[in-house]
C-alpha cells in the first residue's frame, strides 16, 4: 500500500519541515478511527491513552495529531485512493477468514417514577 499512498505527501524534502508519519501508521490510524467511530480529535487522544491502539499502530516515536489525521484522510479521499486502500484491506481480511461488522454501543438508564 505504500506506493499507493506515497504520492499524497507534499513535503518529501530534507528541509526543516514537519516530518511525514509512516504511511502504514496513518492507514492503521484510519482503520482504528473507522472501527471505533472516533473523530479526529478523539482519535488523537485515544492513541495517547490506549495501549492497545499504540500496540496496533506499532509506533512509539510519533503519534499522528488531529491535523495529520484529517489531512491524510482528506488527501486520500480527494485522490480517491481511499477506495483502493479499503478494497485491499477488506480483501486481506476476507482472505484470512475475518468478518467485521460495525455496531453501536449505547448506554441506557431506566428510571422508575411514581405515577
Amino acid at each position: 500500500m505504500r506506493p499507493t499512498v506515497k504520492g499524497i505527501y507534499l513535503n518529501d524534502t530534507d528541509r526543516d519541515e514537519r516530518p511525514n508519519i509512516d504511511e502504514i501508521v496513518m492507514i492503521k490510524t484510519l482503520i482504528l478511527q473507522s472501527m471505533w467511530g472516533c473523530s479526529d480529535d478523539s482519535m488523537e487522544k485515544e492513541m495517547c491513552n490506549r495501549i492497545d491502539f499504540v500496540n496496533f499502530l506499532q509506533c512509539l516515536e510519533t503519534i499522528p495529531d488531529t491535523n495529520a489525521i484529517w489531512l491524510f484522510g482528506y488527501r486520500l479521499s480527494s485522490t480517491r485512493k481511499d477506495r483502493i486502500i479499503w478494497n485491499v484491506i477488506w480483501k486481506q481480511l476476507e482472505d484470512h477468514g475475518i468478518s467485521i461488522q460495525k455496531g453501536m454501543v449505547e448506554d441506557a438508564t431506566f428510571i422508575k417514577t411514581d405515577p
